[in-house]
């Protein structure tokens, strides 16, 4: 079995939120396409928020922010980061 945590490494994991992506809001919107087109949709996703509990990035200080990949079906994401 594959996990997780053997290809990405989380040194402070109760400081990191991970966020799966697959609509910027919109369902007309892909987040793949915000991603690949450096579209600010793509970062303002990603922001703290606190409208759902989803964007809300409450304690963490890290983020690790997944695109679902579409083009290779529902079960593929493709990651992005920012320190």
């Amino acid at each position: 079995m594959i996990k997780f945590t053997d290809f990405i490494k989380i040194d402070l994991s109760e400081k990191t939120k991970i966020k799966f992506n697959m609509y910027t809001g919109n369902w007309n919107k892909r987040a793949w396409d915000s991603l690949l087109d450096g579209s600010d949709d793509w970062l303002q996703m990603n922001e703290w928020k606190t409208i759902h509990l989803n964007n809300n990035l409450s304690h963490a200080e890290y983020l690790i922010a997944m695109a679902q990949y579409y083009p290779y079906g529902p079960e593929y994401y493709i990651f992005w980061g920012k320190p």
